[in-house]
């Protein structure tokens, strides 16, 4: 094929693991949300450069994700692995009604009915609107209550998000 060279020589390339701006800049207005005081607390605890990378960036603009990494575990530290989690499971609906997901849920939702095992099928499918280079998702079963995930390709960053459990 006459794209064989191209293809090859775009592979080869290395990319940076980007998240967009939208996604932790939604996170971090859902903390202010969430609890009074809790989105300074947070931001008090990111390194400086990672806040400025979230809040100046363009809710479209790719940063490194170690920026979001960063969020997460400041997260994880002011509130303990049981409230981020908790937190997080309750945040997930505003950034499925976000404008960088708003139309992939709505198709979801057609696709595959409103359950919530339903929109997460749609994970795989709406990872690359959110990451770029940072893993490929794969929806593996669910239960009732609970779905999993395989994540392959992924980057070392993405297991070293500190936590007091796993």
């Amino acid at each position: 094929s006459t794209l064989f060279p191209y293809t090859t020589l775009f592979r080869s390339v290395s990319m940076t693991a980007s998240v967009r701006a939208g996604t932790a800049q939604d996170t971090l207005a859902f903390l202010a949300d969430y609890r009074e005081g809790l989105a300074e607390a947070v931001s008090a605890r990111v390194p400086p450069e990672s806040l400025e990378a979230v809040t100046s960036g363009g809710r479209v603009s790719w940063i490194p994700v170690e920026h979001d990494v960063n969020f997460v575990n400041a997260i994880v530290e002011e509130m303990g692995h049981a409230g981020a989690v908790a937190m997080i499971r309750k945040s997930v609906g505003r950034h499925f009604d976000g404008p960088l997901l708003r139309h992939s849920v709505g198709f979801a939702k057609r696709m595959f009915g409103l359950t919530p095992m339903g929109l997460l099928k749609f994970v795989p499918r709406s990872w690359p609107a959110v990451y770029r280079g940072f893993g490929k998702p794969s929806f593996v079963s669910s239960t009732d209550n609970a779905a999993v995930f395989s994540l392959s390709d992924a980057l070392p960053l993405a297991l070293t998000a500190r936590s007091e459990e796993r």
